[in-house]
């Protein structure tokens, strides 16, 4: 019931103060529970907890069903079938979460293209053109070899620029 009435009181007033005391009220009465609602806990299982799932054999007399046993180790009967699952194909692999970390991680541009980019854009400024990382952008594409090989975006190229320190002060405003 308290916890319809958290989510009322969010959706009516959009108030932190409403839902620090009502969040407080929820710690007190569900005996810490609120840690759980607001983001307190990681949500990776313990190796331990993790184990236990994968030994646990529901075949066995007077064994927990599958809903007790989530229930006694808190939970989803989801993610209870999702570690069997990883378990079966992986073996201990499913002993340890997943890494959360990008699997094609932010692209590094080598110093070599940032040279590029800051040439292109004193040649620019010296011939009179507009030097910003649009025209450099479109210098670039006109170009049949650019050392990084992909010609970065319009918004990449300003940001090399910026780490280097080429932006007009005036124009940064």
């Amino acid at each position: 019931m308290a916890l319809c009435v958290l989510s009322q009181h969010i959706v009516d007033t959009r108030s932190h103060d409403i839902v620090d005391t009502v969040s407080q009220h929820i710690g007190d009465t569900c005996m810490g529970m609120s840690s759980v609602i607001f983001g307190g806990m990681t949500n990776s299982l313990s190796p331990q907890t993790r184990a236990a799932i994968i030994n646990y054999d529901p075949t066995q007399p007077h064994a927990l069903t599958v809903t007790e046993f989530c229930g006694s180790v808190k939970i989803s009967r989801s993610v209870f079938y999702k570690i069997r699952t990883r378990a079966a194909h992986e073996s201990t692999g499913a002993l340890h979460p997943r890494s959360r970390a990008p699997k094609t991680p932010a692209r590094r541009y080598e110093p070599a293209v940032v040279n590029e980019l800051v040439k292109i854009r004193k040649k620019l400024k010296a011939e009179g053109w507009d030097y910003g990382p649009r025209s450099i952008y479109y210098e670039l594409a006109m170009q049949d070899a650019f050392p990084g090989g992909k010609v970065p975006s319009v918004a990449t190229i300003a940001r090399l620029l910026a780490s280097v320190g080429h932006v007009d002060a005036a124009l940064s405003i």
